[in-house]
């Protein structure tokens, strides 16, 4: 599932740079220790990067996100930028920057 299928505002595109990324969640669940049952479900959220090629859509990065979907809970506050030659991402809580190189994390800093 992901947010671009609602809201168009939520894909990132730049057309210089030949490069989309958007946000999938699903729903994972946990298993006890033992493995006796189930823990619960989390919502687990990826942000995908992908390049054009010149005939198809090559994913560059899947980045895990670490603080969720939002208060929402449908990725929708979630949003992606490149600046330069560093990428972007912007959620409820936080923002990270990543090197478009290998998208190693450069820096995140916390939001209040």
């Amino acid at each position: 599932m992901t947010p671009v299928a609602t809201d168009h505002k939520a894909a990132f595109v730049d057309v210089e740079s030949g490069l989309v990324g958007f946000a999938t969640l699903r729903w994972q669940n946990s298993l006890t220790p033992s493995g006796s049952g189930y823990l619960g479900s989390v919502l687990a959220v990826t942000y995908h990067v992908f390049a054009w090629n010149g005939s198809g859509l090559q994913e560059c990065a899947a980045i895990p996100l670490a603080d969720g979907a939002g208060p929402q809970q449908d990725g929708s506050a979630i949003r992606g930028m490149r600046i330069g030659a560093d990428f972007y991402l912007v959620t409820h809580a936080a923002v990270a920057a990543y090197d478009m190189t290998d998208y190693a994390p450069l820096a995140t800093v916390r939001l209040a």
